[in-house]
């Protein structure tokens, strides 16, 4: 045996990478050849301690030692090797035979050890949920081999998991996690480049991933109408980022305005599940991405071909999508009369949120909103929401020039909700108190004759007010001047507005909801309305839970790449909560994950009095609670306990 160094090059940076390998000389029928018998990873060792480094790991193969470990280096790098060695060996070797037969032997209890612990309980959920969905067929269809069709199983899998940089995944893959034994497929060995590859396979075939997905999804979880959620967010890039033209400075939602941006918009149906993403530069905004949503759902909902030529069944997607009952819900951020149109120019429905200044508009009803709204539960005693239809000038009508349905009846709720109302209050007393301190430390600034130019004080009084421009609407501030001079400011003095005060405090928790969703009870809309939450749950799991933050790449395909990752990841975390709703579960995945990560694949290793070694690769026993998840999901441990011995020499 011997070492030999392998050289990679990166195709974009012109960068070489080198990794060594233990080399085999094999006799075959086609004469001598040479096989890998292990990868080393990259080794900072001369040319004659490579030698001795093969020799000994050789020597340890065959079950003896070599004078060449009394180097500290030289056995530490040994031992590693074999460990690595150890483990790819008994996770696929060790397939041979499995022996149902009770076996007993004596051994040394002292000798028994426990080694090679993985994480599977998390994995078995994720895999089988992987395989539920079907996206190895949707993989298989493009043209990915067998291995290729594993090795991205395990990225989109390990995303749910463990969700890191790709380089991360490539060594939680190889050292803590027990995926690879779930595999029809031998990943042993597999490098840290193939990750970074199989992600871009993964991404160039998004459209037609995504198209089976949007089927094949309505199979497993039938859905009872076609509201469909719209909505964007941004995470933030480590680096420079300057040859990513998709990289681009915008308003930050996590207030990393330091930090360039890359944008996703998600939609997805009522339930959470993912129907379809698509990722933009940084500065994109709801408005300039709705169009291409909407012709995709159009798209969808025809069985048409997307934009790299794979299409749906069209025998099958016009049932899934029926475009005549599609529902698009987004959030204030596309709530103008253009986009509404637009929407309703595709034949869509459209459900909006219209905070803020239409809220205001209807104050009066808002007052007497606990009397003479109709009241709903909120899923909280303690909080109360109230809704009514709104009638001004009857109910209005789209007036777009060519909306596709002229004289559509437009309906708009007015709700109060308490839980809302008291988070608004509870800030809106946060600004006044600052906005109070602010001014009384001017005041005492201008008693005390430290400023007294008049237009000195003018300019602070205006800085005060734009500040705390929120709540220098409900105050006037006066500035006293001396009886002999008009130049010099004594004092200042408060004065509050309580008209002004009152009509803020009155819609505080309210907003209009606006829908020409015909045939539904203000209650009805505001429970469509409430469907919001889940695409704000989507992306608070995309970068809480799957790694959607921040992103390492500088290149714009690896930065789709990853995060398309993320979005595959969360169709198996969607599909797993939604399966535990519907069985009573409330529970949340990151809890599911947590609860499963302590059940676990190990080897267990003892010597018997012949002293031959013996190793039980063994999944550990679930808890009770580990068991009522796992009955839950309808999934099970399938890895069996496999044996294998290594005789004394």
């Amino acid at each position: 045996m011997y070492i030999r160094a392998k050289e990679t090059k990166n195709k974009t940076t012109g960068a070489i990478y080198v990794k060594h390998q233990l080399i085999e000389s094999v006799r075959t029928p086609n004469g001598p050849r040479q096989r890998i018998v292990m990868d080393l990873g990259q080794l900072d060792l001369s040319k004659s301690e490579l030698k001795k480094l093969a020799h000994a790991i050789s020597l340890r193969l065959a079950g003896r030692e070599s004078v060449f470990e009394e180097d500290d280096k030289l056995r530490s790098l040994c031992d590693e090797a074999l460990s690595n060695y150890d483990f790819v060996k008994s996770s696929t070797t060790e397939k041979e035979k499995i022996s149902h037969d009770t076996e007993v032997v004596p051994i040394d209890v002292n000798s028994i050890s426990p080694k090679e612990v993985r994480s599977l309980g998390p994995e078995v959920v994720a895999s089988a949920f992987y395989d539920k969905l079907e996206i190895t067929q949707a993989l298989r269809s493009a043209g990915l081999s067998d291995k290729a069709c594993a090795l991205a199983k395990a990225v989109v899998v390990t995303r749910t998991t463990y969700p890191a940089s790709d380089l991360a995944t490539h060594k939680y893959l190889g050292e803590r996690s027990a995926l690879f034994e779930l595999l029809d497929v031998d990943l042993a060995g597999v490098g840290k480049d193939s990750i970074y590859e199989i992600c871009d396979v993964i991404y160039q075939n998004k459209a037609q991933i995504e198209s089976h997905l949007a089927t094949n999804q309505v199979e497993l979880f039938p859905r009872e109408h076609n509201l469909f959620l719209f909505d964007l967010t941004n995470t933030y890039f480590e680096g420079q980022t300057q040859n990513n033209e998709i990289a681009a400075y915008g308003h930050s939602k996590e207030k990393r305005y330091d930090c360039t941006l890359v944008t996703l918009a998600l939609l997805v149906d009522h339930r959470g599940l993912p129907i379809y993403s698509e990722i933009y530069s940084g500065n994109q905004s709801e408005p300039r991405t709705l169009k291409d949503v909407l012709d995709k759902v159009k798209e969808m909902a025809e069985g048409k071909v997307t934009d790299e030529g794979e299409g749906i069944d069209p025998n099958f997607a016009p049932t899934l999508f029926p475009a005549t009952e599609i529902t698009i819900a987004a959030d204030r951020g596309i709530a103008t009369k253009e986009n509404l149109s637009l929407i309703s120019s595709y034949g869509f429905r459209y459900l909006v949120i219209t905070r803020g200044d239409k809220a205001k508009h209807y104050v009066s009803e808002f007052r007497e909103a606990k009397d003479t709204f109709e009241c709903i539960s909120d899923n909280d005693d303690d909080y109360k929401v109230y809704v009514k239809e709104i009638v001004d000038d009857g109910c209005k009508t789209l007036e777009d020039e060519s909306p596709v349905t002229p004289g559509t009846k437009v309906v708009k709720v007015a709700c109060l909700s308490e839980r809302r109302q008291a988070k608004e209050e509870a800030i809106h007393r946060g600004r006044v108190e600052r906005f109070t301190t602010a001014f009384e430390k001017l005041q005492s600034t201008v008693r005390s004759g430290n400023l007294k130019k008049i237009d000195s004080v003018n300019r602070r009084v205006g800085a005060l007010l734009k500040e705390h421009r929120f709540v220098a609407k409900e105050y006037e501030i006066k500035i006293i001047t001396a009886e002999d001079s008009a130049n010099i400011a004594l004092d200042l003095s408060l004065i509050h507005n309580h008209v002004v005060s009152e009509n803020i405090e009155a819609v505080f928790g309210a907003y209009v909801i606006e829908t020409d969703a015909g045939g539904l009870t203000p209650k009805e809309i505001w429970n469509s309305y409430m469907t919001l939450t889940k695409v704000e749950e989507a992306f608070r799991d995309l970068k809480s839970d799957l790694g959607l933050r921040p992103i390492y790449h500088q290149l714009a395909s690896r930065t789709k790449a990853h995060l398309f990752i993320s979005v595959l990841a969360y169709h198996i975390v969607s599909a797993i909560t939604l399966t535990l709703r519907d069985q009573g579960d409330s529970r949340s995945y990151k809890t599911v994950r947590e609860t499963l990560s302590t059940h676990s694949r190990m080897t267990i290793s003892f010597t018997d009095e012949d002293k031959t070694t013996h190793n039980l690769r063994v999944s550990s026993t679930p808890t009770p609670e580990q068991r009522e998840i796992y009955r839950l999901l309808g999934v099970s441990d399938p890895l069996k306990r496999y044996h294998s011995t290594l005789a004394a020499m």
